[in-house]
């Protein structure tokens, strides 16, 4: 994919995405990965770079790298850093997405529903009969799946 830089008297210059991407990544340290990129065409063109980083140390010192490469090719350089979050911010999000799911009230309301008309014992041997069925139709639609690999012949085997 090319991203038209600017227009000149001989035509206009493009850029590569691989290959800036790749001209970008020989500049980050091993501890930084690059995500994506976006460049806006004109006379400056402007560049925004979507990058993740393992150690938050050096984020200021390859942002400076990355400006100082840049600035001489006539681009300026907007920095977006991602990070992954600590194990707390991930549980409080999964538990956030939980809360607004209508298939787990659903489920929690089906279930307390049952304890409440047939008991622990009818929650318990519907789970049990329903987490069976579900193994049973697992495995034989791959033994089926196994079986049509069998049966049917690669093209080079033919």
């Amino acid at each position: 994919m090319y991203f038209l830089w600017k227009r000149t008297p001989h035509g206009s210059i493009r850029v590569s995405y691989d290959g800036m991407a790749d001209f970008i990544r020989h500049f980050l340290t091993r501890k930084s990965q690059f995500c994506s990129f976006a460049l806006k065409d004109g006379e400056t063109a402007l560049m925004t770079l979507v990058l993740f980083s393992k150690d938050g140390v050096l984020e200021s010192k390859v942002e400076s790298r990355l400006n100082a490469v840049m600035k001489p090719l006539g681009i300026a350089s907007s920095i977006i850093w991602s990070s992954q979050g600590s194990p707390k911010e991930e549980w409080h999000e999964i538990r956030s997405a939980l809360y607004r799911s209508p298939w787990v009230w659903m489920s929690l309301a089906s279930a307390a529903a049952l304890v409440f008309l047939a008991g622990w014992r009818g929650l318990f041997w519907t789970a049990f009969w329903g987490t069976s069925a579900w193994f049973l139709t697992k495995g034989t639609s791959f033994l089926l799946s196994r079986q049509r690999a069998f049966a049917v012949p690669s093209a080079d085997r033919r």
